[in-house]
């Protein structure tokens, strides 16, 4: 079915304008999913989608099609919150972008990122979005300190790190460490601990441009980091940090 030929069916079985057949809980099923399909995921009329997301009345078959797009959406609809209740199993037959999706935006859904995420024999993609969600569960987050290096870099960007995670990955592998020093939560101990002589200048670079770090530490950079690293300095913060390492 064409998009064109969607709007006609609409039109001639509901009396509704396209706008509010898509959040009409008792709208045809077989219309519902064939908008889920044919409503662009980008560009105009692109944020219908989020509001069939949402409708209550869209069948399963449809709700798989928009959890690639519309995660966050799908798991504000009552409907899918029923599923999840009744029968999670139905999550299996989602594709791995779906629920990489749905576990990277879950709210207030642990059981979402227990099913999907747990085990270390799940896609590498799926651990990788719960491990950047703030929301995931502290002894999932713990488990990760054991998995992949993809997913232990996922895991240094978490803004719900506690201060002992963050030290434990401060010493883990460069990847690790270059992305512990990106997250604007980092506690203040480590911005010394990671900006020490000697350190790769990446991780340094990364310290540099994290919103949070303390001119204390941009000082001591400027006075030991690589010329890249001074140069970083100065293009963000200026000739004030350069001043303050002479003084």
């Amino acid at each position: 079915m064409s998009r064109h030929a969607l709007y006609t069916a609409v039109k001639e079985r509901t009396g509704l304008a396209f706008q509010e057949f898509c959040k009409h809980p008792y709208a045809p099923t077989d219309l519902l999913v064939g908008a889920a399909a044919l409503v662009p995921n980008a560009g105009p009329g692109s944020w219908l989608k989020a509001v069939l997301a949402r409708n209550p009345g869209m069948p399963l078959e449809g709700l798989k099609i928009l959890m690639e797009s519309r995660p966050t959406s799908v798991a504000q609809n009552p409907k899918f919150k029923l599923l999840l209740a009744a029968d999670p199993a139905f999550l299996d037959g989602c594709s791995v972008q779906a629920k990489a999706g749905l576990v990277r935006f879950s709210e207030g859904e642990p059981r979402l990122i227990r099913r999907l995420a747990a085990s270390n024999r799940s896609p590498t993609e799926i651990r990788i979005s719960a491990a950047q969600n703030p929301c995931c569960p502290p002894d999932i987050l713990e488990r990760y300190h054991h998995h992949a290096l993809a997913v232990r870099v996922a895991l240094a960007r978490n803004s719900a790190l506690s201060p002992s995670a963050q030290w434990r990955l401060a010493a883990d592998k460069l990847a690790v460490r270059t992305s512990l020093a990106t997250n604007p939560h980092l506690i203040s101990a480590l911005f010394e601990r990671l900006s020490i002589r000697g350190e790769d200048e990446s991780v340094h670079i990364a310290l540099v441009n994290n919103f949070n770090v303390p001119d204390s530490a941009l000082v001591w950079l400027n006075a030991v980091g690589s010329a890249e690293v001074k140069n970083q300095i100065n293009r963000r913060w200026g000739k004030r940090i350069v001043q303050g390492a002479k003084s």
